[in-house]
């Protein structure tokens, strides 16, 4: 019994110096890991060492703040599309407009009687006829100006000559002082009436003819020119249309333009702008545009909607995909492979600020800065925004002259 017990003790001794030497061993090891990572020597600072890691070459770089390179055979160079830009002639619109037919010049209904317009609203057929009626006037008030002014020259002009014979005739003592005198007052008298006629007629003239001004400015108003509602052939029609007041520009008297109806799929009509509104759309801000078109088979009617193509006249143009434009604050920029670039593992690009028209079909037509033979970046070009706008952050590197 007490043999059995006292190998138990025994080995319940050995048990517990097995474990403190493993402690003791692993505290040993621990320790002298940690003084190894605190007191070697920094491998990365032995450029010699092999373990050491070497530094990837970056893809792109800021070269200035018009310009940034990218590493050629980089994925992001094999990304970027390239397009070679040339001069093309088109006949597409610079812009396009949504407009309406206001007035057509409809046909005589019969062989009595004249060609005559027709309007897309009562209130403007109102003040067409207001302005006809006011030239009328004004024409019969002009009229009647010229035969007072006439009436009142041929009676003055009689009893001055009358004046002139009794003169001679009360010298010579053939005639009594009393006739001369009544003359001469009646002369005055008549004078004096003649030109209040004159000054009536005068006033009868100016009032009308300021009804007939107004009148023209609230034709103007609608978006017609007056002056073509006069003698106009018959196979015209005007059509007006509201354009952006950013695209002012683009737009002048004389372009030729476009027309498409959705009544009317199959038809596409051809004209001219007439003119432009003189004052601005202030709530909208959009100028108003007035256009003619020809339509000799009298095909439109007042009211009916349409899609105009303003600025259709041959011209020689440069245009670029969409995708080439990039919009960083109120600018549009495009990437500009510069082709004299003598180092061949960087491709070389410039940005620059375009001025561009509408966007049709995915392609922009480019109105400045950029010419014949540049090669621009294309599609993916937005990869490169981000490297753009940091190179824009970039301070001037250009001298400053006190």
């Amino acid at each position: 019994m007490l043999d059995h017990s006292s190998s138990q003790t025994k080995t319940g001794r050995w048990r517990s110096f097995w474990d403190r030497s493993q402690f003791l061993v692993s505290l040993l090891l621990v320790g002298g890991a940690l003084s190894w990572l605190l007191f070697a020597p920094d491998s990365h600072s032995d450029s010699k060492s092999p373990l050491r890691a070497a530094t990837p070459k970056p893809m792109v770089d800021v070269v200035d703040r018009d310009s940034i390179r990218v590493l050629v055979d980089s994925p992001l160079q094999q990304r970027l599309e390239r397009v070679s830009v040339h001069p093309e002639e088109t006949t597409t619109p610079l812009l396009q407009a949504s407009g309406r037919v206001i007035a057509c010049r409809r046909p005589a209904q019969d062989k009595m009687g004249s060609p005559f317009w027709q309007f897309s609203s009562g209130e403007l057929l109102d003040s067409y006829t207001a302005w006809k009626k006011a030239q009328l006037e004004a024409t019969f008030a002009d009229t009647q100006l010229s035969q007072i002014k006439e009436l009142a020259e041929t009676r003055e002009s009689g009893l001055q000559r009358t004046i002139d014979r009794l003169e001679k005739l009360v010298k010579s003592g053939t005639e009594t002082e009393r006739s001369l005198s009544e003359t001469k007052t009646l002369l005055l008298q008549t004078r004096i009436e003649d030109r209040k006629s004159i000054f009536d007629g005068e006033v009868a003239l100016k009032t009308v003819l300021r009804q007939s001004n107004n009148e023209f400015l609230k034709l103007q108003q609608f978006g017609i020119d007056p002056n073509l509602l006069d003698d106009s052939p018959t196979d015209i029609d005007i059509v007006t249309a509201e354009v952006p007041e950013a695209l002012v520009s683009l737009v002048s008297i004389g372009q030729q333009c476009s027309a498409e109806f959705n009544g009317l799929p199959n038809v596409k009509f051809q004209g001219n702008v007439s003119s432009l509104s003189p004052v601005l759309n202030a709530e909208q801000r959009t100028l108003r545009l007035l256009f003619v078109l020809k339509d000799p088979q009298d095909l439109l009617r007042p009211g009916m909607f349409a899609r105009i193509g303003v600025g259709t006249d041959p011209r020689q143009v440069i245009r670029i995909p969409s995708d080439s434009i990039l919009h960083i604050g109120n600018d549009d920029l495009i990437v500009v492979v510069n082709q004299s670039n003598s180092d061949s593992q960087w491709l070389d690009l410039a940005f620059q600020k375009i001025d561009v028209h509408e966007q049709i079909n995915s392609i922009v037509e480019v109105q400045n800065g950029i010419s014949d033979g540049d090669i621009v970046i294309g599609k993916n070009a937005i990869l490169l925004k981000p490297l753009i706008v940091r190179a824009l952050a970039k301070p001037s590197t250009a001298p400053v002259h006190e």
